[in-house]
């Protein structure tokens, strides 16, 4: 009711959805509190603004609300929140989450509740730290992107301290001074995804897990750390398989347990020990593209004809029916390593 109110009726609502010809954009003057159960669809065409000054969206506890094609800006939080805050169930379908910062955590969003993101963007947000999505609840993410947003501390993309499900999506271009990509201290379940591209000025460029962790067809490229673990920093329990790991691992605590049909370029860092890992890849061999949009929603990296990940698993042993574009699996006589 309070969103119905605020926009009124110059912005072409019929029961909670926008029926504008053209792009329509609101500048708020307070935040957006969101406290009955309800559905707001943008349509495709809204961007709700913060206008640089307050929070743009905040889900309070015991509601369930769906928000639906459009683009959340411009927020600010002189502590954390800046763009969407949940602590009821939230839905997040077509949704754009950008250019919101906080000077605490969670520039793009914060959620202690459920949350659900389906093809869904967060980017260029800032924050001290957990610039993208910072979550103290249970998140899933799924066809969705991380991309470009920078933490001062640690966390560029996701910090999840609870349960964190992402499945064929891409974390990308974060930047933090530790923790560039996806930081865990609680459950993580990571699959049919790609980290790349993501800069720590410390350690775990790609993945910090100080928590329970399990890494299933993905791929970890590009990624790159000051010091060590460029590709993963692992301090907690974390399980690989079928997963495709470009660059280097370190930790001092807990080794990485392989499940097998894993590779490691180009060295061996990771401790990828079932005999049906291959370690030591060099790039000639790998024979991995840049990542870049190869089908689907969300950016892979498109494995050349001639790759060692090609034809590795027996489909018998594949488990995932499809790749993090929805291609079906396996593709040849066998599957292949990695989220591609």
């Amino acid at each position: 009711d309070s969103f119905i109110g605020l926009v009124g009726s110059e912005m072409c609502i019929r029961d909670s959805l926008i029926e504008c010809d053209g792009p329509s954009r609101v500048t708020t003057n307070a935040e957006i509190v969101v406290d009955n159960d309800v559905f707001l669809g943008g349509n495709g065409v809204l961007t709700v603004d913060g206008g640089d000054d307050h929070p743009v969206f905040s889900v309070v506890e015991g509601v369930t609300v769906w928000l639906d094609g459009m683009s959340v800006v411009g927020g600010f939080a002189n502590q954390s929140c800046a763009g969407l805050s949940n602590a009821g169930t939230l839905l997040l379908t077509d949704i754009a989450v950008l250019g919101n910062a906080a000077t605490a955590g969670g520039g793009g969003i914060c959620n202690s509740g459920t949350l659900m993101l389906f093809n869904t963007t967060v980017t260029s947000n800032r924050a001290q730290a957990c610039a993208g999505i910072f979550n103290n609840g249970t998140l899933t993410v799924e066809n969705s992107t991380v991309s470009a947003n920078v933490a001062t501390w640690g966390g560029g993309g996701v910090c999840s301290s609870v349960r964190l499900t992402l499945s064929q999506s891409a974390v990308f271009g974060n930047i933090a001074e530790y923790a560039g990509g996806v930081e865990n201290s609680g459950t993580l379940t990571l699959s049919n995804s790609t980290l790349s591209g993501n800069t720590s000025s410390g350690t775990g460029g790609g993945l910090w897990n100080s928590g329970v962790g399990t890494v299933t067809n993905s791929t970890l490229s590009t990624n790159a750390a000051g010091s060590d673990g460029g590709a993963i920093h692992n301090v907690g329990t974390l399980i690989i398989e079928k997963s495709l790991i470009d660059g280097d691992c370190n930790g001092d605590v807990e080794p990485i347990s392989s499940h097998g049909y894993n590779i490691e370029s180009a060295g061996d860092t990771c401790g990828l020990d079932h005999e049906t890992d291959q370690v030591g890849v060099q790039a000639e061999g790998l024979r991995v593209e840049p990542l870049g949009l190869n089908g689907g929603r969300t950016p892979t990296h498109a494995l050349l004809t001639g790759s060692v990940a090609v034809d590795q698993i027996p489909d018998t042993v594949c488990e995932l029916d499809q790749d993090q574009r929805g291609v079906a699996r396996p593709q040849g006589a066998m599957c292949d390593v990695g989220s591609f």
